[in-house]
């Protein structure tokens, strides 16, 4: 029985690749994504379509006037000024996040159930400040109503509350037992930021392929505008699709890596897995999961990713035209 569990459930040396060919698809498209990217770069009209030549008599009409308090006005001196302060807030958020990291890995349940019972206690200080201060019993009553109604709520689902407690108090000791799931975590966010902004770019160098021309503007007169060349459009829409594969892929990578250590973390025992390679790499489940990631079940986490990327482009379609 304690051998077949070592090679039963995850079955980290037998493991098949599957769906090869969506791995092969998004190489591809990464691969003509990056063409497009420097083809763009290498033929890019970025200087002319930033500034309009002097042969752009009527330019489109300009911007809404900016300043302080006129538009989006933005002092880069004040905000070099404010880096330090900035700096001290980013750290001191670090340090409290890290305190109640610290405090939840000691008490999972008791700073769950805190955490939601904090709204009705902010709910409860409103109706305060309003029965005090401002003098409005009415809406002092109707926040303690809302009060009553949310810890009501927490009443009913208790149950559901205390097993949601209890699973986070799981994935507490998971993550004690296997600290480099944060490390994982962190080199995965990476490379997606990498990736987008490299798509992002590549977007940008694309659409600047074009030239200014003048048109008419139905009024009798001319507007200039910035007219790109015709596979412009289909190159930056390709991009962005890729884009948006990269987004949900790495998002299924996290998922897989977090679900792969968290099952390892559930069998394992000395009795479960004994001696040997699958022994050794079960003990460093994170760095298996990550390799799997990249390799064996690259193609089904792609394939995963595009089914999500698909369904959720036509998710914003549809609420775009209702």
């Amino acid at each position: 029985m304690s051998e077949g569990l070592a090679v039963s459930p995850l079955a980290l040396e037998k493991r098949v690749k599957k769906d090869v060919c969506f791995g092969l698809a998004f190489i591809a498209l990464f691969v003509a994504s990056t063409g497009l990217g420097l083809y763009g770069y290498k033929n890019n009209n970025l200087s002319q379509m930033l500034s309009p030549s002097e042969g752009c008599a009527s330019p489109a009409p300009p911007p809404p006037p900016v300043g302080p308090g006129v538009g989006p006005y933005v002092d880069w001196t004040l905000v070099v000024r404010s880096l330090p302060y900035l700096s001290l807030s980013v750290g001191l958020a670090l340090f409290v996040g890290l305190l109640w990291v610290l405090a939840f890995k000691s008490f999972p349940r008791l700073l769950t159930h805190a955490t939601l019972a904090i709204k009705g206690a902010v709910l409860v200080g409103i109706a305060f400040y309003w029965w005090s201060y401002a003098g409005a019993v009415e809406a002092a009553y109707v926040f303690l109503g809302l009060a009553a109604l949310y810890f009501l709520l927490l009443l009913c689902f208790r149950r559901k509350i205390a097993f949601t407690a209890a699973l986070l108090e799981q994935s507490v000791t998971v993550l004690g037992c296997h600290p480099q799931l944060l490390g994982a975590g962190l080199l995965l966010l990476l490379l997606s930021v990498a990736m987008l902004v490299a798509c992002y770019t590549g977007v940008l160098m694309i659409v600047s392929n074009g030239v200014w021309v003048l048109i008419p503007d139905g009024s009798g007169g001319e507007i200039c505008t910035w007219q790109t060349e015709g596979w412009v459009k289909g190159g930056a829409g390709l991009l962005g699709f890729f884009s948006l594969w990269c987004i949900e892929l790495f998002h299924v990578m996290r998922f897989f890596v977090v679900s792969l250590t968290t099952g390892v973390w559930y069998y394992e025992t000395a009795a479960t897995f004994g001696t040997g390679i699958v022994a050794d790499r079960a003990r460093a489940p994170v760095g298996t999961a990550l390799r799997l990631a990249f390799s064996t079940s690259f193609g089904s986490l792609a394939f995963g990713s595009l089914v999500i990327t698909i369904c959720e482009s036509l998710r914003r379609m549809a609420r775009k035209s209702s």
